[in-house]
C-alpha cells in the first residue's frame, strides 16, 4: 500500500513529498483515504533532519482535500487539521522578509 513503508519502517522510503502527491491523486478521484499511517505515526514530516518546504506545500494540498471530503469523522478532520496548522506554521517559519519561503 501507500503507506506500507511508513507502517513497518516509520517514514516513507523516499519522503513526504511523494506520500502527499498520492494522497492529493487519489483524494481528486474521490477514493476515500486512510490516513492512519501517516498522522498517527506523529509524523514530523521531516525527511532526515531537513524539513523541505515544497514537501511540505504538496502535504498541506493532499490533507487540504481530504480534510473536504464527506465521511470525514469528527476525530479524523481533526487530526487533520492539526497536522495542516504544524505543516503550515513550519512552511511560515521559512518566509524571508523579501515574501520569498524557503532557503
Amino acid at each position: 500500500t501507500l503507506f506500507r513503508s511508513i507502517i513497518m519502517q516509520h517514514g516513507p522510503l523516499t519522503n513526504y513529498y511523494q506520500i502527499g502527491l498520492g494522497i492529493l491523486a487519489l483524494c481528486l478521484q474521490d477514493v476515500a483515504v486512510d490516513l492512519c499511517p501517516v498522522l498517527d505515526a506523529g509524523s514530523n514530516f521531516m525527511h532526515g533532519d531537513n524539513f523541505s518546504v515544497d514537501t511540505g506545500a504538496v502535504m498541506v494540498l493532499g490533507l487540504t482535500c481530504v480534510r473536504r471530503q464527506s465521511g470525514l469523522t469528527y476525530h479524523r478532520k481533526r487530526v487533520v487539521e492539526q497536522n495542516l496548522r504544524f505543516l503550515v506554521k513550519t512552511i511560515l517559519r521559512y518566509k524571508q522578509s523579501s515574501g520569498e519561503i524557503g532557503r
